[in-house]
């Protein structure tokens, strides 16, 4: 607990040395942060959905495609938007 407190009042005294860019930027950033700890999976929750992935493309449930499929149609795409 004491860190935690020596930690905000050393966050708390640059405050005041930044100037209203330099604070929105950093509220910002502090947004980001707390919003991808609220909307990130629990280690648990993305096991499980990665597991079911895993077992839908062991059964032959759906097809996956592999690398040099991926790498092929992205050429084709490529040449045929160049050519336009």
């Amino acid at each position: 607990m004491a860190v935690e407190k020596t930690l905000d009042k050393e966050i708390q005294s640059y405050l005041p040395k930044l100037n209203t860019e330099q604070k929105m930027a950093l509220l910002g950033f502090l947004r980001r942060m707390t919003s991808v700890d609220e909307d990130s999976w629990n280690e648990r929750t993305f096991t499980r959905e990665m597991n079911r992935r895993l077992k839908e493309l062991k059964s032959g449930e759906i097809a996956g495609v592999t690398l040099k499929m991926l790498e092929d149609g992205a050429r084709q795409a490529y040449r045929s938007k160049k050519k336009k």
